[in-house]
């Protein structure tokens, strides 16, 4: 069975949103409940105090679970147009850093709104 690299680009894109949509909903269903290094949202600014901890928990499984979906959709999107296997690779490693960025900086940028020192 010959797959193209298109096709290819959408099992990695829905892969690597499952695992973000997973991931988000395991913090939504099991969030850690104490400050930790090992498991959850981490960063100086959600480990400052224990309700900045359990709010960057919720938010950022909040927002995981919708930028996998959206990973995920934009994937399946890529399928729809005819790409060179140069550009599918630059579009997949694209999505997947802006996902991750995007997560870390709405992230942080709700617990500075919420708790604004």
């Amino acid at each position: 069975m010959n797959i193209d690299f298109t096709h290819s680009l959408v099992i990695l894109s829905g892969s690597v949103g499952a695992v973000f949509i997973a991931a988000g909903l395991l913090l939504k269903i099991y969030p850690p409940e104490e400050i930790n290094s090992i498991y959850g949202y981490r960063s100086k600014r959600s480990k400052k105090n224990q309700d900045q901890w359990d709010f960057a928990q919720n938010y950022s499984g909040k927002l995981m679970i919708l930028l996998g979906i959206g990973m995920a959709l934009a994937g399946n999107l890529t399928a729809m147009i005819k790409i060179s296997e140069t550009t599918g690779v630059y579009i997949g490693l694209a999505l997947v850093i802006l996902v991750a960025v995007l997560t870390g900086y709405l992230t942080e940028g709700a617990i500075k709104r919420k708790f604004d020192e």
